[in-house]
């Protein structure tokens, strides 16, 4: 705006930009006068380190990560289907009948050890680790598509930053 205009013009305009009501502000209102930018605030900005940020903190990125970290999770949980489970259990029982002192031939011990596997399962398990799998390669996918948009972003609003740059330079 420079010296074009006066300022109560400035601030009327800025009133009803704002929608102040009646389009005005009080008389005690002044603008504060503004600097004159120098070539410092006009640099251009390296997009790599505010790309490399835009990829640490965007919210979308972060949750397809936890996405990918939870399938592959899910992946071990399908793949130990396919694994014996050996379960050991222990007991000590004792009993004494019409004597409250307890001796060594009143207790009972025993221990078992159960191994199980699943000879046939008809191909579920098959099934559900090559379902796994997919949806591991599609959350794998999404999450680098997300990260391609998200530096494409980036280098639109820093392009976006560029013309306007150019622009108040005219």
């Amino acid at each position: 705006w420079g010296d074009r205009f006066p300022d109560a013009q400035k601030v009327a305009v800025l009133a009803a930009l704002l929608g102040v009501p009646e389009g005005r502000f009080p008389d005690t209102l002044a603008l504060a006068p503004l600097r004159d930018e120098g070539r410092a605030e006009l640099v251009y900005p390296d997009s790599d380190p505010l790309i490399d940020y835009a990829v640490a903190h965007r919210p979308d990125i972060l949750r397809g990560e936890f996405r990918v970290q939870q399938t592959r999770a899910d992946l071990g949980v399908v793949r130990s289907e396919f694994y014996p489970s050996l379960d050991l259990s222990g007991t000590v029982d004792g009993s004494r009948e019409d004597d409250t002192g307890f001796e060594e031939d009143d207790f009972g011990y025993s221990v078992g050890l159960f191994l199980r596997y699943n000879l046939f399962a008809g191909g579920a398990s098959t099934a559900r680790l090559r379902e796994t799998r997919q949806r591991l390669a599609e959350d794998e996918n999404l999450l680098e598509d997300t990260v391609i948009g998200v530096k494409a972003e980036v280098r639109q609003a820093l392009s976006d930053l560029e013309l306007a740059q150019e622009s108040v330079r005219l």
